[in-house]
């Protein structure tokens, strides 16, 4: 825990209350604190490229098989957002192509249960911080940003010149979050296919899904029937938790 960020020393790294994945007996090849030694040029192909990586890393996750493509892998379904019922069998490429493009920061949390799902892996503190962090970040810079247009006038100036430089902040630690959250997973998913564990193509949620939701955003939980198969197993598709929004 000592190599964390200093910064991310302010956030816990406990996991939220109800994790689906608490029990997960596995732990990452690769922490995200340590992405950027261990995978250098993926860390920085997640930060400048994030669309192309966030395409890959869910193309390989699915074992190059978009036949099992659905939106968010069935994990995020709020608004008009409902895996299944959106055109994917028709045209799973371009409906990824749009997913990472519209919606990158789902998308990439999606992959990353997908494959913590796949693997059995539990969340690790220091990831937690970081991720916790980076959520900070971007929630202050909204703030401010709304600050500026609503102030009143004398302080305008001041708070516009304050969001801007957070707002550049945040940018900055959203590419290294995201660098590193890619790096983990590529890492962990070529790991995985030298010890012969190759990812299971089945992973996203079943067709049949009834969705309930309590009084918040994150309020709701996911009742799945899963259909049977004969040949690849799938992977119950769980809640998505805030730790990994951001």
């Amino acid at each position: 825990m000592v190599d964390c960020f200093a910064c991310c020393f302010c956030f816990p790294d406990d996991p939220v209350e109800d994790d689906p994945r608490i029990q997960h007996a596995n732990r990452w090849k690769v922490l995200m604190k340590d992405a950027p030694t261990e995978e250098t040029l993926w860390c920085c192909y997640g930060a400048f490229c994030p669309v192309c990586a966030a395409y890959q890393l869910r193309t390989r996750a699915l074992g190059y098989n978009m036949n099992n493509y659905r939106c968010c892998q069935g994990y995020l379904q709020f608004c008009c957002i409902s895996p299944g019922n959106m055109g994917e069998e028709n045209c799973p490429e371009f409906c990824l192509c749009m997913e990472v493009c519209c919606c990158l920061s789902c998308s990439i949390s999606a992959t990353r249960f997908m494959i913590m799902d796949q693997y059995s892996i539990v969340s690790d503190p220091c990831d937690n911080r970081i991720i916790r962090f980076n959520n900070f970040m971007q929630i202050l810079s909204c703030v401010l940003n709304l600050l500026s247009i609503c102030i009143e006038e004398l302080y305008v100036r001041i708070f516009r010149e304050a969001a801007q430089i957070v707002d550049l902040i945040a940018k900055i630690v959203y590419m290294v979050t995201f660098g590193c959250m890619a790096a983990q997973m590529k890492s962990e998913m070529e790991f995985r296919e030298k010890q012969g564990q190759g990812p299971n193509a089945g992973s996203h949620a079943p067709a049949t899904v009834e969705m309930n939701r309590g009084t918040g955003a994150t309020g709701g939980h996911v009742q799945q029937q899963h259909q049977q198969q004969t040949t690849i197993p799938v992977v119950e598709a769980k809640p998505v938790n805030d730790v990994e929004r951001y």
